[in-house]
């Protein structure tokens, strides 16, 4: 049993070994940088696609001292489309096609529904949602040369529980992330390319729980009673990108302790 466990923690390790894995959002402070460290400890070349030089450089330091593997990063703001080509030529002519997807930038801004300005939904729109869609697009073709590949798109409960009263852009945005991964499920699994949702609720030790405390929820509506981690995120993401996930395509996984969230 004991030989067995050891094996199969070692498979664990290797499952990524010889594929490229871009993380965009990767150098945040949360969920991304936890996909990119727990993707490049299993063997995976990370490219780190963020806006933020400063912790773009950082992140990529930090995961360089910390992996064996090619780790390499790109300055990107997704809403740029001719930036999205040239970032996913140059990884496939210097490190080698993307054969995981992590879709995990994010953007929002609390606001009321009613009163919400038109550019910030705009933008958030483009980021959240217009930005995977071009993203994917891409990575698919890269994919189906390459024979096959995984997208996993970070979503949110916020689209069925009411959260566009507070994030009108972000939950709309967030529902139509739902549609057009099982468009491309749909329209991308004959070239054996994987997509899959994560959906979550708030997650501690990042950025926004820190600055938004107020929208932890109570502990006792959480069966586990506790909240989400970075590191709960990236293991769901790490699984459906992996092989041991090689029959799942089109799904939506909430990882939320339990919790009644309607989805």
């Amino acid at each position: 049993m004991v030989a067995t466990n050891e094996k199969r923690a070692q498979a664990e390790l290797d499952e990524f070994q010889g594929r490229v894995a871009l993380v965009t959002g990767g150098a945040g402070d949360g969920i991304g940088r936890a996909i990119a460290n727990l993707l490049a400890r299993r063997g995976a070349a990370v490219v780190i696609a963020d806006v933020h030089s400063r912790r773009l450089e950082k992140a990529v330091e930090e995961l360089t001292d910390n992996s064996e593997k090619t780790v390499k990063g790109y300055e990107l703001d997704v809403a740029d489309r001719g930036a999205i080509n040239e970032v996913l030529a140059d990884i496939a002519s210097t490190v080698g096609p993307v054969r995981v997807l992590v879709n995990s930038v994010g953007r929002t801004t609390i606001g009321d529904i009613l009163d919400y300005p038109a550019e910030e939904f705009e933008r958030l729109l483009s980021v959240n949602l217009t930005s995977p869609w071009y993203l994917t697009m891409g990575a698919v073709r890269h994919m189906r040369e390459a024979g096959g590949g995984a997208i996993v798109n970070i979503s949110s409960i916020a689209p069925p529980v009411g959260f566009a009263m507070i994030e009108p852009p972000y939950a709309a945005a967030k529902a139509g992330l739902h549609a057009i991964t099982r468009g491309f499920a749909n329209a991308a699994g004959v070239f054996g390319v994987r997509c899959n949702t994560v959906a979550m609720g708030m997650v501690a030790e990042t950025h926004f729980a820190r600055t938004h405390p107020e929208l932890m929820p109570d502990l006792q509506t959480i069966p586990l009673r506790r909240y989400a981690l970075p590191s709960d995120i990236a293991e769901a993401v790490s699984y459906l990108a992996s092989d041991r996930a090689s029959f799942i395509t089109g799904e939506l996984l909430t990882v939320g302790g339990g919790a009644n969230f309607g989805i």
